[in-house]
This record gives C-alpha cells, structure tokens and sequence, in this order.
C-alpha cells in the first residue's frame, strides 16, 4: 500500500496520538475490546506485543480521534518488520459493516461520519508514511510477491469496506490477498467428534527443527532470526 497520494492530502480534524513505547497499554487494549469482534485482529497483535517476543523498539501504536466524535482508528506500526507486516489497522466504521459477509460491506454510517473515519485512517497511514520514510528508503521495499514498492507498506487484516474507501481516496494498493474471517462461539462447537487423526498421526508440540519447514509451507515471508526471538 502507498501511504500518501499528493494528489489526495489528508485533512487536519484528526488528531493522531504517536505512542512511542513499542508495548501497548491496558487503555489501548481496554478501547478495542470494547468493539470486538471487528477490532480483533489488531487486538491481538497488540496483546501480543506484551510478550517478550512479541513487539520491538521500532513499533509505535497509533491512536487517531476527531475532536467529540466517537469514532477512532487504532494501529500497530513497526515498519522494520518488513517485508513481514508491517501495520495492522481498525477503524470503528467496521462496527457499522456487521457480520453479514456482504461483497462489497455494507456501511450502515451517515456518509459525514463515514468521511470522519476515513480521515482518520488516512491521518494514520500519513503518519506510518513518515515514519517509514525516516526510517530509510530501502524499509518495505520488497513485497510479499516479489514486487518493489518504495515507499509504500504491508499492511495486514485490512477491513475491505476501509480497502474500497482508501482506493475511491487515490491510495494505491499494489497487492492484495483477500481472507474472509471466521469467528466461533467455543459453546456452540460440536462435542463428542472422533478424532481427526488416522493411527499414524498424533498432536504434537512445534519444535525447532520444524522452522525450515514452516517457513517453506507458506508465501506470507518468514525469518528464521524472528522465529528464534518468539521461542
């Protein structure tokens, strides 16, 4: 993703609030459970960035407002990740998309709200913008697929009502790999299953020698030197 069109500046409603520290606090994380599901994925990262392994010095958590509104944008940033993802983005406009599925999102938000929180995504992804630029032209460089990017970022679990807003924007999105999310109420599992499992098969732990392996079975990319740090 490109992160600023010059054809397209952002407005200056929102505010975006630069957390230095790479951990997030109980605030940011008390915010996003207040809106799950939608904001899932990025609660999750920043859960894990209370790990040992889980964050760096280079992350940043961004929270972006607009003055009364009750609408906010929070994102995890550490664009030295790369060509891992590098960012991981909510905006509360998810809220209004429900769970229906629907292709494309249906927002169910006034279109002077709708306006508000994409102002404050792109404020966000500005913001990301500089950052990377301050880190150095080489950052993001190489994507997923191979292709040079300068000056653009992997951006993961993007919302694709926020996906389809950002284009209409003029922000120019040079790979995409669309996943639907499936969330299940443990609860409501089925119970009582025979196993999976044929006799030659068992549940096992993951262990080191089974990194090159992992790494090989999947295009998202993959350093040996993060996996290390995780165990």
């Amino acid at each position: 993703m490109r992160l600023h069109d010059e054809q397209h500046p952002t407005g200056g409603a929102a505010t975006v609030l630069d957390v230095t520290a790479a951990v997030a606090s109980g605030e940011h994380l008390a915010v996003l459970q207040s809106h799950l599901p939608y904001s899932f994925p990025v609660l999750r990262r920043l859960q894990f960035s209370l790990t040992a392994a889980g964050s760096s010095p280079t992350a940043k958590v961004l929270l972006a407002t607009s003055g009364d509104s009750p609408h906010l944008a929070v994102a995890y940033v550490d664009v030295h990740k790369a060509p891992e993802t590098q960012m991981w983005i909510y905006s509360s406009l998810e809220d209004s998309c429900g769970l229906g599925g629907h292709d494309p999102p249906e927002i169910s938000l006034p279109s002077s709200e709708v306006d508000v929180c994409l102002e404050q995504v792109l404020s966000i992804l500005k913001r990301a913008g500089e950052v990377a630029r301050e880190a150095g032209p080489d950052i993001g460089a190489v994507g997923v697929d191979g292709v040079a990017r300068t000056g653009g970022i992997m951006v993961g679990t993007l919302h694709e009502a926020l996906r389809l807003l950002l284009l209409d924007k003029g922000v120019t999105m040079s790979y995409s790999n669309p996943h639907y999310k499936w969330l299940f109420r443990v609860e409501d599992l089925p119970t009582g299953l025979a196993s999976p499992l044929t006799e030659d098969m068992a549940w096992d732990t993951i262990r080191r020698g089974d990194v090159p392996l992992i790494k090989q079975r999947t295009n998202i990319p993959k350093t040996e030197s993060r996996t290390e740090d995780a165990e």
